[in-house]
């Protein structure tokens, strides 16, 4: 199959299940630490729990425009 890497191509994702959809304050979004960035991170952003929040959990927000180009490079290469 030839592959043109400027032609653009449909691509989806398919979810098993979705849970709650929660409603974040912007000032609980911080970017993820240099620290944990390699350069080749899905990761975007971080939501930790607000102060006084029963909620524990830290959220990882993946970024579409990565999962995309990681996509883009793994079929170009197949």
């Amino acid at each position: 199959m030839d592959r043109n890497p400027n032609k653009s191509e449909p691509v989806g994702i398919l979810v098993d299940s979705l849970g709650d959809i929660a409603e974040i304050p912007v000032t609980q979004i911080e970017p993820v630490p240099a620290m944990m960035t390699n350069g080749h991170s899905l990761v975007e952003n971080l939501v930790k729990p607000g102060k006084g929040s029963p909620e524990r959990r830290i959220l990882i927000v993946l970024s579409v425009d990565r999962i995309l180009r990681r996509f883009a490079v793994e079929y170009a290469a197949a």
